[in-house]
């Protein structure tokens, strides 16, 4: 348990120190965030935590599709604990393996378990690259050509590199390809023979359930799954919408969408933790370039809404995961996360 409250204690540091030194570096001052209401703020947050909820309920549901045992509102909490784990790491990373570690220790087969973890990012990238590349071309269209382009190349590189790994494992299978088997072999020997056939064994597993994507009680799980990351998204970018909007400039929710979606293709990009900096560079540029004044108070405003609070809220939920299920049950995605 003191790990895990020194682990959000520093993470909730890291990140602010890296708030302050862009609002150091943008000339935002109290007084400048000011011009953000109260009420603004606190709407912004909530349809942050509104967004993560969809999300939440998201899992839930392939958790009950898939292993109804485990519980529907059981998954909702692990979720939302998840997600502090998501903030702290790059990118599609660090909160699957949470997920995927408390899949497991129910007793759900390792390559379901990868598979139940994987749809999410799968569904976080179908909606997020689509949005991505509209913002692409809705930047392009407002002449700010090479964030257009950086946009643009981002998600589709994203997006194709999923589609891919999907096709492949539905067509042909995973298997840990044979360089890196003998390698591992040659290093550990039977022992490294073990891990490459268990490995194989869960990929198999893998693209044995993918391949379920075709049955037709598996595509009413993919159009709720697209139908809630589409809600979240929506509840995201209106997050963005009232943090402007209270700052001077009337948003439209298309407009908050555009914007926020430019911030996060640019957050993808595996440099800092949670794209602490680039997102918010993401969404100022982005909106200089729709209204000709980048909005570095309100940006800095929307970022503390929906990045700290939901921060916040999540490690909450994530001493309580700790606390019900006990710390070796989940502190183990957690090893090799902390932020430096």
């Amino acid at each position: 348990m003191r790990g895990i409250l020194r682990r959000i204690l520093v993470g909730v540091s890291v990140s602010v120190i890296i708030l302050a030194v862009i609002s150091v570096f943008s000339g935002v001052g109290l007084d400048d965030l000011a011009k953000v209401s109260l009420q603004a703020f606190v709407a912004s947050s909530l349809l942050s935590l509104g967004s993560l909820l969809m999300r939440s309920i998201r899992f839930a549901f392939i958790v009950e599709r898939y292993s109804g045992e485990l519980g529907f509102l059981k998954a909702i909490p692990v979720r939302i604990a998840s997600e502090f784990v998501a903030l702290l790491s790059f990118a599609y990373v660090g909160d699957e393996a949470f997920r995927f570690g408390w899949l497991a220790r129910k007793g759900v087969e390792p390559g379901k378990a990868a598979w139940m973890s994987y749809i999410e990012i799968f569904f976080d990238v179908s909606v997020g690259t689509i949005l991505s590349l509209a913002a692409a071309v809705y930047l392009l269209l407002h002449n700010a050509l090479i964030l257009g382009i950086i946009v643009a190349a981002i998600s589709a590189t994203v997006l194709l590199g999923h589609i891919l790994l999907i096709l492949y494992s539905v067509r042909r299978g995973l298997r840990v390809p044979r360089i890196l088997s003998d390698l591992v072999v040659r290093l550990l020997g039977e022992r490294g023979s073990g891990i490459i056939g268990r490995v194989n064994e869960a990929l198999e597993e893998f693209s044995r359930v993918s391949r379920s994507i075709m049955e037709s009680g598996s595509r009413r799980v993919v159009a709720a799954g697209l139908g809630f990351t589409a809600m979240s998204a929506i509840l995201w970018a209106a997050s963005l919408q009232a943090a402007l909007s209270s700052a001077g400039l009337p948003t439209t929710l298309y407009e908050a969408l555009m914007i926020s979606y430019a911030a996060v293709a640019l957050s993808t990009i595996p440099v800092t933790i949670g794209g602490s900096g680039l997102s918010e560079l993401g969404a100022a540029l982005s909106a200089m370039a729709v209204y000709g004044d980048a909005p570095w108070p309100a940006v800095v405003a929307w970022r503390i809404a929906s990045y700290h609070v939901p921060l916040v809220v999540s490690g909450v939920f994530l001493v309580w995961a700790v606390w019900e299920m006990g710390s070796g049950a989940v502190e183990h995605p957690l090893e090799g996360e902390e932020p430096s």
